[in-house]
């Protein structure tokens, strides 16, 4: 049913997409004289050109033809494709454009199109447009996709190329499996146990119809009408066992609980609707990366369980453990120091250890942009530019004009700050800030923008297409760039865009002067350069204009391959300002430029070939644009380096330690470089973030040495001589990883368990994507990397990994690891792989967009909210969840058993024992209410408690296994003896009883029975339930007097009930029997409650007593000192009662204040 409503939810969706108009261009005009006429989507075919006009959707894939904007631009909005907000410019042909200025125009195109077949590629096109004998080439900057809005732009035409199911974003759509495919420990193991319980209920109908068959052929009783000296006929014995084997087998469609599977999904799904409403996990205020209030989503009802087993997470940095609001920090030229720069100190420590009082004494004199730190020392970085001379000036220039110009930031729409107006936004006042001002395609970009904006070279607008304007706002921009002007004007050649493959983007611009242009002095001359640069590279004896340059930025690697060779000094330089930058938790970014005014020739053919290559289709077209990069990406002047401060979210390093604490490991998945990962490990979550799980330990010994300690064979002994990690007996090429190597319950290794256990918790395993993608392909190098990370490592850190590699880790983490459950969690559409493979995945509306929350199970405003969902959620849902599941196969085989144990006096027959009517309600009405109510309901602990108590996540035990199973059958045997037992005993001797009346029918015997099984099936809830409504109370009652009144009613209306309410029921021995059957079948619940409470008291027991004691705090006792106070009072359980309930630090006040 709800598959059917999901899918008739999902057809009206359908109908609703489908049905949405669009304004399609007709190729002769209609009887009215127009040109276009509208129509739905699904009317749409290849060739069909359409107008679209901005904030509507395209219809399906088209190639844009015209715009209405001069230049032939026009901005989409991606952000339902690739979870990415910022708008995408798309440019058409000129020339293509220039042939269509109206509908009239655009009926009378004809072209031919030659382009790739149907995929799933969202950024790549290839094709070819042939119109009046000439072609042009097609790309994906002419590609429009369905999913994404036209903005800014007032209309475009564009043709349809792909529609229906060939679109991208159908061929993107396919299954994630988010829910319905995914499948919980819980209920694997549940699968494993039917199996189990459908072989035993074989196994109990075989032997009682082959015990029936040899009674009834060997003994002669009168009324069996069988002679035993007879002659037994072997086929009619084999037809009447198998009579049996059916009759018993109808008896015992209760052994297994199918209506199991019906009553937890109404309970999932109301667990799942609790996550929905959980006003503790709403974002406040206003949120860093959003204006609305956002609040958790459960995008499937079914993996709640999940989230209460957690072993391993596998978190993506920016934008999930970080704000992905980025900071301009650190900016430094090529010459102006290394390590020892001042360029490098941060502003708050140049303040050394002033209070707050004594800071506040020296504000900034303006107030900054948003993206730029606090940190960043403005007026010394201007001091030190002003103050340089000769080659490390003009690298000042021009790594400037590279921050202001080498970017793909685009100027945001007057309208988007009147649609901001309409939405009733309050406007900012004072200065305004530059994410109002620009769309920039990454939060970097944005913070490289706005350092650059700061510094005077402020990005003002693109004139034209193919061109960019730099306003000069400060005195210190016109004196560096030594122009009295106001702004500097630049015509964009070409541009070479990012990707993974380079790490790289660069722009080849032409310098274009105001016509009155002052040109300093010291513009003019810089032949006192010559003594400063470089043995070995080119120098111009004056900077005429325009100059033609190649502005160039990427990753420090990439950019070193590219790079005119540094003097020894300047490498030196370079690598420690990197490293430093680095060390304190920046990305790091490397400029450079490459002056090509002395070779425009080279310019020229160069940018006929880049044309031509762009024009081809396929691998020709790769191999060309990669030798046209490579070509003029080379030869090129280092400038300088930038760092890029990404802040943490709030309460991310506690909520890390807190993650640690409950013995769950964390990967960090990160594009950051090894060093900037390694140090934000130390410094940006330190003492409780990504290594605190081994906290001091690693602070007081871990090297860096060690920390980028080489991974080989030997690791593990080099390890061990270091005194990283202790000695272990047991040969780790010995261990199967494909074995439960703990499983998600268990208890994890401690330094402190002794010298002959391996003590792993110190280690921590920084991993490179390079490195990475070798151990992948490896088969040896794959198991021995995943068995020490997977096995004894509290955290590992790989960096430079592509969105794929993620994936991998996710998938083979989980097949090394079966019975251990790996959630990730991330923001970006990059994250969406390893969010898919992993077994429960959670996403974050973050600034990347809302991709990845669409494709998680479950979906979080910020990551300190994953402390609560897996904390009090998730354990709630594993505990509640596995009591359902073992209580209802409990109660199921207690009540099926009976009429197996009747067997002893009936021989096997295949007698019924309960009422055929009545039997059909017992998992409906009679026993559903209390395991319902529990599953929906029940709280171990106020929510204040379990929400903050990382200690309390782990149960100390397992709640789902073979082990479980076992103790709730013999639970179930008990119970059915005991309720089955007492009223034979008492109610149905062999003949009469003593006053000469006949004993019960069967059929009454069975009510009994039946009536003892709902009693106690229901009052064994009570030891489970934990909170205590009006309703928890009536669902437990009700089942029993509802059966009560059936049995009344068809004792008064039925004639096969004989008046065994009155005669049999309402009698002293029928009271009696119940009571001992009550007493007998509760006292091992009983027993064992009082013993594991006396004795072995469970972390959460412990806390509930202190609570109701009006105790507040807890005290920790280590496991040695448990040790030694059992020795020291061994003669004395009460002392050792006491002992235990001392057990882990945790402020219950506090946790109830932050509950609050």
């Amino acid at each position: 049913m709800r598959d059917l409503a999901e899918d008739i939810q999902r057809h009206k969706s359908d109908n609703r997409e489908n049905g949405r108009k669009v304004t399609r261009v007709l190729q002769r005009p209609d009887e009215h004289g127009s040109y276009t006429e509208e129509v739905t989507w699904a009317d749409l075919g290849l060739g069909d050109i359409v107008k679209v006009k901005r904030g509507e959707g395209f219809p399906a894939d088209l190639v844009m033809l015209s715009s209405e904007d001069e230049s032939g631009m026009a901005y989409v909005e991606t952000m339902n494709l690739d979870g990415e907000t910022n708008l995408k410019p798309k440019m058409c042909n000129v020339d293509i454009m220039n042939d269509i200025n109206d509908e009239k125009d655009a009926s009378s195109f004809i072209a031919a199109l030659t382009y790739e077949r149907p995929n799933t590629n969202l950024y790549k096109f290839d094709g070819e447009m042939t119109t009046k004998g000439r072609s042009y080439p097609l790309t994906v900057d002419q590609f429009l996709l369905r999913g994404s809005t036209l903005q800014t732009t007032a209309y475009i035409y564009g043709i349809v190329v792909y529609c229906g199911d060939q679109t991208r974003i159908f061929r993107n759509s396919a299954d994630t499996g988010t829910g319905r495919d995914k499948l919980t420990k819980l209920m694997a193991t549940y699968n494993h146990h039917v199996i189990t319980l459908f072989v035993l209920q074989a196994l109990i109908c075989i032997v009682s119809a082959v015990v029936n068959a040899v009674y009834t052929t060997t003994n002669d009783d009168w009324y069996l009408d069988v002679n035993a000296s007879d002659s037994v006929d072997g086929g009619e014995v084999f037809l009447d066992a198998l009579k049996v084997v059916g009759t018993l087998l109808l008896q015992f469609t209760y052994f297994v609980p199918i209506s199991l599977l019906v009553t937890l999904e109404i309970v999932k799904f109301f667990q799942a609707k609790f996550i929905n409403e959980d006003k503790n996990m709403v974002s406040g205020g206003k949120p860093f990366y959003s204006r609305r209030r956002l609040g958790a989503t459960a995008n499937s009802s079914t993996l709640g369980e999940e989230l209460g087993s957690v072993t391993h997470i596998f978190s993506d940095k920016t934008g999930t453990l970080t704000q992905n609001l980025m900071l301009f920090t650190s900016a430094c030229a090529i010459g102006t120091g290394g390590s020892d720069s001042p360029l490098l100190v941060r502003k708050s420590q140049q303040q050394g250890e002033a209070t707050d009082q004594a800071r506040s004494l020296r504000p900034d004199s303006t107030e900054r942009d948003h993206h730029v730190g606090s940190d960043f020392d403005i007026e010394l970085f201007k001091k030190i530019a002003k103050s340089s001379s000769g080659v490390v000036r003009q690298r000042f220039v021009d790594f400037l004009i590279c921050l202001a110009v080498c970017h793909s930031v685009l100027i945001k729409a007057d309208d988007e700050d009147d649609e901001e107006a309409a939405e009733g936004t309050p406007p900012e006042t004072g200065r305004v800030h530059s994410d109002k001002l620009y769309d920039a395609s990454s939060p970097d970009e944005l913070a490289l923008v706005a350092g650059a904006r700061e510094l005077g070279m402020e990005f003002a607008e693109r004139p034209t297409l193919n061109s960019v304007r730099v306003n000069l706002r400060t005195d210190f921009a016109k004196e560096l760039m030594g122009l009295d002007v106001n702004y500097l004007d630049f015509e964009l050649l070409d541009v070479i865009e990012f990707d993974n493959d380079r790490k790289r983007m660069s722009v080849l611009v032409k310098e274009k002067l105001p016509a009155t242009t002052t040109v300093s002095p010291d513009r003019r001359h810089v032949q006192d350069r010559v003594a400063a640069k470089p043995l070995g590279q080119k120098v111009r004896e004056s900077c005429p204009h325009p100059r033609t340059l190649l502005l160039i930025k990427g990753a420090d690697s990439s950019m070193l391959d590219v790079a005119v060779p540094l003097s020894d000094h300047e490498d030196t330089e370079l690598s420690e300002t990197l490293a430093t930058l680095a060390a304190n938790g920046l990305r790091t970014l490397v400029y450079g430029a490459r002056d090509l005014t002395d070779d425009l020739d080279f310019v020229k053919e160069w940018r006929e070939a880049y044309s031509a290559a762009r024009g081809k289709i396929g691998d020709e077209k790769k191999n060309a644009m990669h030798e046209c990069m490579t070509r003029m990406e080379s030869r090129v002047d280092l400038l300088g380096s930038t760092g890029i401060e990404d802040k943490l979210q709030d309460q991310v390093p506690e909520v890390i330690k807190e993650l640690h604490s409950a013995g769950i490991k964390l990967w960090v998945l990160t594009g950051d470089k090894i060093e900037t990962a390694i140090n934000i490990g130390y410094t940006g979550l330190a003492g409780g973030g990504v290594l605190g799980g081994s906290g001091n330990l690693i602070e007081s010994k871990l090297t860096t040495r060690a920390a980028t300690l080489d991974w080989d064979n030997d690791a593990e002994e080099k390890l061990e001589k270091e005194g990283y990690i202790a000695h272990s007996e047991v040969d780790p090429d010995e261990v199967a990883l494909d074995e439960d190597l703990g499983g998600p319950d268990a208890e994890l290794p401690r330094a402190n368990d002794g010298p002959e256990m391996a003590s792993f918790r110190q280690v921590a395993i920084t991993v490179s994507g390079d490195a990475l993608a070798v151990i992948l392909r490896h088969k040896v190098l794959r198991l021995k990397f995943f068995r020490l990370s997977l096995a004894h490592c509290v955290t590992v850190i790989a960096c430079r990994v592509s969105p794929k590699q993620k994936a991998d880790v996710v998938k083979w983490s989980g097949s090394y690891l079966p019975a251990n459950t790996m959630l990730s969690i991330g923001d970006g559409a990059n994250d969406v792989g390893m969010i898919v493979v992993a077994d429960v995945g959670v996403g974050l509306n973050g600034k990347e967009g809302a991709q990845a929350a669409r494709s998680a199970d479950y979906a979080i405003p910020e990551f300190r909210f994953l402390r609560r969902l897996l904390f009090l959620h998730g354990r709630e849902a594993v505990r509640k969840n596995s009591i359902f599941v073992y209580y209802t196969v409990y109660k199921n085989v207690a009540f099926s058993l009976p009429t197996f144990l009747l067997g002893f006096y009936s021989h096997f027959s295949g007698t019924n024992l309960y009422d055929p009517i009545l039997k059909q309600v017992y998992n409906v009405l009679y026993t559903v209410f209390p395991i319902l109510f529990h599953g929906v309901f029940d709280r171990d602990m106020p929510v204040s408690v379990l929400a903050r108590c990382a200690f309390l996540y782990k149960f100390g035990h397992r709640t789902f296994g073979n082990f479980v199973l076992a103790r709730w059958i013999f639970g179930a045997i008990w119970t059915a003896l005991w309720c089955l037992i007492p009223p034979l005993w008492v109610l149905y001797p062999e003949s009469y009883h003593w006053d000469g009346n006949t004993s019960p029918s069967d059929h009454q015997i069975g009510l009994l029975v039946f009536f003892g099984m709902v009693l106690v099936c229901n009052i064994t809830m009570y030891k489970f339930t934990n909170v205590w409504f009006w309703f928890i109370h009536a669902g437990i009652w009700f089942g029993i007097l509802l059966f009560l009144i059936c049995w009344a009613a068809g004792t008064i209306f039925g004639d096969h009930f004989e008046d065994s309410f009155v005669n049999t029921l309402l009698t002293p021995p029928a009271i009696g029997s119940l009571i001992l059957s009550c007493g007998m079948s509760l006292m091992p619940l009983v027993l064992q409650h009082q013993y594991y409470g006396l004795f072995y008291p469970s972390n959460s027991r412990v806390v509930k007593e202190r609570l109701q004691l009006g105790a507040r705090k807890l005290v920790v006792v280590k496991k040695d000192e448990e040790k030694q106070g059992r020795q020291r009072n061994k003669a004395s359980p009460r002392l050792l009662w006491s002992a235990r309930r001392r057990i882990a630090v945790v402020s219950l006040a506090r946790a109830e204040r932050g509950g609050r």
